[in-house]
């Protein structure tokens, strides 16, 4: 119970420490954002609000005034670079043809991703210069991490952009990742106007930056078969003549989605499998409370989704969307069965296909989320 007027308002006052700001900072936190910058600016909120309840306006200015001097110095002190390594060890989630990732695998050495940690400003502007000059020789794209960064300030972004200018002078190609609408460095970036390339991960950047390296060494065929193939040429039909492959087609539904559309959602019936034929599929996670969905994979045309669900009999374990008009065959478990009972060997055959299938995408994955055991 309160004891006297004072005391109301000194708690008011104290209430009132938490404005629309630490609102924000709150929600960034309970949405998922861990980074030390956040936690330290939290954490020097819920001090100076404890020392104006426990001695009044005064001590909470001077143990804010403290503190924020306190942080600066962490800041200051802490390492730029919280993290760095190349595509060829994190390589992005998507699955591409057995052709083409083996074109790619010997050119994701030239992918760097540099993963900054703090705020861009003053203090850190000369040091993120110094970083980008260690990008070694052989490197081609640079993707720069921007998911722990809370704040950037003028000198953060002049730093950005002279980094970007002394990089693209050596022909290295730039991407900025970890920028989400409305989060402070996105409204820094758009009012300073740096508008280079920009993904909301860094997974779907080095995607990018793959894709570039396949056109810049003359793979253009290889990025085409990324947004067409043939049924004939999927890995459900591989190996077959063209008998089979007309048997297996007349059993398979057609179904065109535009980008965006959902195919099927986290706990759908699972009762078949689908070909991509054109387009591209991402497997989800659910979205966060700022519409923001991981993604665990992609797969590119020629390839199956959803295959394991129909296989094990349960439901699906995720969402599934377009990420471009779309075009799928879809093969139902009744209609697999269905061969089985009517063609033997072609269902053999086609079980054998899943299997390999789903052999290639372990391994894919595999390399895809080395990162979580870093």
């Amino acid at each position: 119970m309160l004891e006297s007027p004072l005391t109301f308002g000194v708690v008011t006052v104290a209430l009132g420490l938490a404005d629309r700001w630490t609102g924000r900072q709150l929600a960034r936190w309970w949405t998922g954002n861990r980074s030390n910058d956040l936690a330290l600016s939290l954490g020097v909120v819920v001090l100076v609000v404890g020392a104006t309840l426990w001695h009044g306006m005064s001590a909470g200015i001077g143990v804010g005034v403290l503190l924020s001097l306190a942080a600066f110095a962490v800041r200051m002190n802490r390492p730029l670079m919280h993290d760095r390594y190349r595509a060829s060890d994190r390589p992005s989630r998507r699955i591409y043809p057995v052709p083409v990732e083996a074109r790619l695998k010997r050119r994701r050495d030239a992918i760097e991703v540099f993963e900054l940690d703090g705020a861009l400003f003053f203090g850190s502007a000369d040091r993120l210069l110094e970083v980008a000059e260690t990008l070694g020789a052989g490197s081609r794209c640079l993707v720069l991490d921007l998911r722990r960064v809370s704040t950037i300030d003028e000198s953060g972004a002049v730093a950005l952009q002279q980094v970007v200018a002394r990089l693209q002078a050596r022909g290295v190609h730039v991407a900025m990742a970890g920028i989400r609408d409305g989060s402070s460095p996105a409204a820094s970036l758009q009012s300073f106007g740096l508008k280079w390339p920009q993904w909301p991960d860094a997974d779907r950047a080095i995607e990018a930056m793959e894709q570039r390296l396949l056109i810049e060494a003359g793979d253009e065929g290889d990025v085409r078969a990324m947004a067409e193939l043939p049924l004939a040429a999927s890995s459900l039909l591989s190996g077959m003549d063209a008998e089979e492959v007309a048997l297996v087609a007349a059993k398979m539904q057609f179904r065109s989605l535009s980008a965006g559309e959902v195919l099927f959602c986290e706990g759908d019936p699972a009762d078949r499998l689908y070909v991509v034929c054109k387009g591209s599929v991402s497997i989800l996670s659910q979205p966060d409370l700022q519409g923001w969905a991981q993604r665990y994979v992609s797969v590119s045309p020629g390839m199956m989704v959803g295959e394991t669900a129909m296989l094990d009999g349960g439901g699906r374990t995720a969402g599934a969307v377009a990420d471009a008009d779309t075009q799928v065959h879809a093969l139902t478990m009744e209609a697999l069965e269905e061969i089985g009972r009517m063609h033997p060997d072609l269902a053999i055959r086609l079980y054998r296909n899943l299997a390999l299938h789903l052999s290639q995408r372990l391994r894919a994955a595999a390399g895809a989320w080395r990162s979580n055991s870093r």
